[in-house]
């Protein structure tokens, strides 16, 4: 989940080299199922403030035991860059999934902003 990611990165050094964490979440289990639960799509965006932070990230999340054992971990430089870019993006992608953004803290990219992680505010109306 996006805190585990990072509290990852705090430990790793990296926490203010960071200033965007996402981990999109999906429901488990089929539709009509009770038992159905928010879980990581099994990737995560994140911003690094500079280049050399990002060649840092690559090495340290290429190592991470954050992946599922028997999945490879990949980190792929992202089409949209920018903690501003992203949070348009996720907004953006929202209201074509015709605004179902979720808005349970956990299930929020998260922004540090003045040294402090939280998740994103909800857009103006």
């Amino acid at each position: 989940d996006v805190c585990s990611l990072i509290a990852f990165l705090d430990e790793q050094g990296m926490g203010g080299e960071v200033d965007y964490v996402y981990v999109p979440l999906g429901l488990s289990g089929r539709p009509k199922d009770p038992e159905r639960v928010y879980e990581s799509c099994g990737f995560a965006f994140i911003n690094c403030t500079t280049a050399a932070a990002a060649r840092r990230a690559v090495k340290v999340l290429g190592t991470a035991p954050l992946a599922r054992p028997e999945r490879e971990l990949s980190v792929l430089p992202a089409r949209v860059q920018g903690t501003s870019e992203n949070v348009r993006e996720f907004y953006r992608r929202a209201e074509e999934r015709g605004g179902d953004a979720c808005y349970n803290h956990t299930a929020l990219p998260w922004c540090r902003r003045h040294g402090v992680w939280q998740p994103i505010p909800a857009p103006e109306v």
